[in-house]
Formats: structure tokens, sequence, C-alpha cells
């Protein structure tokens, strides 16, 4: 379970449930956000922090250069470990460390999970590329 907590920086920004009608600013907003890979894709919109009211993520209601409220900063610094985790599990299953004899009924989600990672990567890599194109 990979749990969040999110750096204010800036409390005063406007932040709205993406579930309820609340709105507020950044520091009303739960900063912490447990098993957020249960709640966030890869390329999703990153959360700002949860509602108040109703439990659910919220989001600024803003965006800037930087992307959501800066926390772009830390996706970038997280991409080298990720890629460097989805390698080393990919390594491991050519070489057959990790198996369908070995993992069972765990083999079939590491599978796709490391797939739909590829995937992913993938797109945001290209979504990305063609973002900094169109800016120039």
């Amino acid at each position: 379970m990979a749990d969040l907590d999110i750096p204010l920086l800036d409390p005063d920004a406007p932040v709205e449930c993406a579930e309820c009608e609340w709105t507020g600013k950044w520091d009303q907003a739960g900063l912490r956000i447990d098993d957020i890979a249960t709640l966030v894709s890869i390329a999703d919109r990153v959360p700002a922090g949860l509602c108040p009211e109703c439990g659910k993520l919220a989001f600024l209601n803003i965006q800037d250069g930087v992307g959501d409220h800066g926390l772009a900063y830390a996706a970038r610094s997280l991409f080298p470990h990720f890629c460097a985790l989805q390698s080393g599990l990919a390594k491991l299953m050519a070489e057959g460390a990790l198996s369908a004899d070995n993992m069972g009924e765990h083999w079939i989600w590491l599978k796709t999970t490391i797939e739909r990672l590829e995937m992913e990567e993938h797109e945001a890599l290209v979504a990305e590329l063609e973002r900094i194109l169109d800016d120039d």
C-alpha cells in the first residue's frame, strides 16, 4: 500500500471536491491520502488532498505552468525509481525468478500490471513529447 503526504504549497489556493459540491482552501483538505495507487493511475490529475466532507479526492481548481499544483516535481523525481522497479521486475520475469510456477495466483496480476505500466508509461511519454513539441 502506497500512501502519500501532500506537500502544502499554497494554503490559500482554491480547492474543489471531484465528487460533492465542497469548495474551500487547500489547507482545509486532508493532506494524507492512504493507498493512493488504488485511487490515482499514471497520468491522472494529481489530487490536492481529500475532501473534508465526503472523503473523496479534491483538486486545485486552478492550473499553473508547472502542473496541477507543483506536484510535478514529485512525479519527476519518482519517475526514475518507478522505471528502475519496473525494469528490475521485468528482468526477474525474463530470467524466470518470477514466474507462474513460483508466484501462483499472483503471477497474472504481476504480469498484467507490468504490461499496463509499460503501456501507460509509453502513452505518458508520447503525450509529454507532443506537448513539448507543440510549445516550440
